[in-house]
């Protein structure tokens, strides 16, 4: 009777090393399946920071050019409100040189008169054409540096326009954010509210790979019990 005890035993562990090795491979396939979904969620999650990294710099660039654009505007129109100021003083000068030279009942060359009752006189601050036609050229570079800036602007403001397009069409990562503001040029509000949102994803990401780091490591006891149970058997 012992061996059949014995005999009966030794079955029962068997059976029980049996299923324990079914529920160890079901509980694998289940551990294996959530890596394979955290890292898709790590990947995507890599993608949408990638995105919103390359929006934020792009951003940062748009500022700058935003800057330079509205400097190189404020000395453009100083130095032509300097130019037509200069130009004006100018002319005046001319018709002051004109009318010191008139002489009565001698015809004005300008309009042809012979009475002058009321004649120009020189400023008291003379412009040279010299001093015209530099203000002129300062005008010209400073016309120039202010369409490059333009330019460049635009450009960048194009580029930023297609990367937000991209972005607002990632709903992994948009979700219920509210597009409105953003749509009203809310760029900071937008820049905020993705950041807070990926750190949120990245904090619940963390935790879950965690989590299944315990339940794998778990599963690697429980596996290693059960190697030694089926050794212990195979010995009897």
């Amino acid at each position: 009777k012992e061996k059949e005890y014995n005999v009966l035993l030794s079955a029962l562990n068997e059976y029980g090393i049996k299923l324990e090795t079914e529920d160890y491979i079901k509980e694998k396939d289940i551990i294996n399946d959530s890596k394979q979904e955290l890292n898709n969620r790590f990947m995507v999650l890599k993608g949408s920071k990638q995105q919103f990294n390359k929006y934020v710099l792009e951003y940062e660039k748009y500022k700058k050019s935003l800057e330079d654009y509205n400097e190189t505007k404020d000395r453009y129109s100083q130095i032509s409100d300097e130019y037509i100021k200069a130009e004006m003083k100018f002319f005046d000068e001319q018709v002051g040189i004109i009318a010191s030279k008139l002489q009565d009942n001698q015809p004005c060359p300008v309009c042809g008169s012979v009475n002058h009752p009321k004649v120009a006189v020189l400023s008291e601050e003379s412009v040279t054409k010299e001093m015209l036609d530099l203000l002129k050229k300062k005008r010209q570079d400073a016309e120039k540096k202010y369409n490059k800036a333009s330019e460049v602007s635009g450009h960048i403001k194009g580029s930023l326009d297609s990367i937000a397009s991209s972005l607002l069409s990632n709903e992994e990562l948009i979700g219920d954010l509210d597009r409105i503001k953003f749509d009203n040029l809310d760029t900071e509000y937008f820049i905020n509210e993705i950041k807070n949102k990926i750190n949120i994803k990245e904090e619940i990401l963390n935790r879950d790979i965690e989590s299944l780091k315990v339940k794998a490591n778990e599963l690697d006891k429980k596996d290693a019990l059960r190697k030694e149970k089926q050794q212990h058997l195979e010995k009897y």
